[in-house]
Parts: C-alpha cells; structure tokens; sequence
C-alpha cells in the first residue's frame, strides 16, 4: 500500500513479526515483544522524497514503531487502510492506519526525535478497517462490521456511530430496479399498441 504527501512516501505492508532486536540492530529482550516468528504484523516506512538530481543515493527512511519501547511493527495486524492528512507544505502529514482487527493509530511526525509517534489508538472497529477519510476537521472510518464511525482524531473519541443496514440498502435497490422494468415493459407494451391502431 503506498501514500504520496507533498514530498513524502508512506509504504505499509505486512510481513513476519521481527523480534529480539531494537532498532539499532542490537539483541533486546526488554520490550516484551512476543517471539513468534509466524506472526504476521504490519509495517510502515516513511521516505523523503529527493530531487531526481539529487547526489544522495536513496532517501531518507523513518519506521514506524507501535511504541515508545521500539516494538519492532506498527500494528500487531496488517494494515488494511493508509491516510495522509496534510499539515501544510514542507511539513509531514499526520497518518492514519486502519488494521484488519478494527484498530486505528493515529501518527504525528515529532521533530526532535525525528520519527513518527503513535498520537491517538482509535478503538471501536471490530473487523477490517475498509475505508478512511478526512473531511470536516473529523476523520470518518468504515469497517467490515457493517458500521460508520466519526472519530475527533485529536482526543480518540467517537463522535457518531452509524449501522450500515446492507440488507435494506440491497433491498431497495432491487424494487427499484423491479420498477424500472416494469416501467420499461409497460412503455413498450403502450407503444405497441398505439402503433397497431395506427
């Protein structure tokens, strides 16, 4: 899953989970990360994109850690869904990632520290994050469990939960769609008529 922002590139993907290393490359067993190897997790990898003509060989590579103990992913599933909110040019935008278990992080890039940092966890979701939007100042999720939700991603709160009535949705669909054959049979039915009388 890949993101542009401005000048920046955002890359989530899933893979096995990494563990017993810290960031630096070193052995550590203190961040009670678990060591199963067949674990599959989500990742993401954020790139400053450089002029074409640039001498630097490749781009600056900042990842994601679930938190402030290097955990070596950024969600304990695969990421299903990836956002960018913009914060003005120059600056890296907040992200927002969906997983496959309903949970959603949100990102902010801190500057000193140069890395992105998990802002808000956004819980409430209990199946596959399908879609994510930001308008309205609020940041609005759709899930596979068929439900709606309006987060105020700055405090993590839930403002509006909508149920998405598919069986409902789909049954109006079809009487429409009933309807216009009907209409459509009936019209012809009349104009075969006005044309054998005249």
């Amino acid at each position: 899953m890949v993101k542009f922002s401005g000048n920046f590139l955002f890359v989530a993907y899933e893979g096995r989970l990494i563990s017993d290393q810290d960031p630096s490359g070193s052995n550590n067993n203190n961040n009670n990360t678990p060591s199963n190897s067949n674990l599959t997790v989500g990742y993401i990898c954020a790139y400053t994109l450089q002029d074409l003509n640039s001498p630097q060989p490749a781009p600056q590579q900042v990842t994601f850690f679930v938190d402030k103990d290097f955990v070596q992913f950024a969600s304990e599933r695969p990421i299903s869904k990836l956002e960018c909110i913009e914060q003005g040019e120059g600056t890296p935008p907040i992200i927002v990632a969906g997983s496959k278990s309903g949970l959603i992080r949100v990102w902010v890039f801190e500057q000193a520290e140069v890395r992105y940092k998990v802002a808000q966890v956004l819980q409430g979701h209990i199946m596959d994050v399908s879609g994510i939007t930001f308008s309205g100042g609020n940041l609005w999720t759709t899930s596979l469990d068929r439900t709606l939700r309006v987060w105020d991603y700055q405090s993590g709160k839930c403002q509006v939960r909508l149920r998405l009535r598919l069986r409902f949705a789909f049954v109006c669909v079809c009487l429409c769609v009933c309807v216009c054959v009907c209409a459509w049979h009936a019209a012809a039915c009349f104009v075969g008529i006005l044309n054998h009388f005249y």
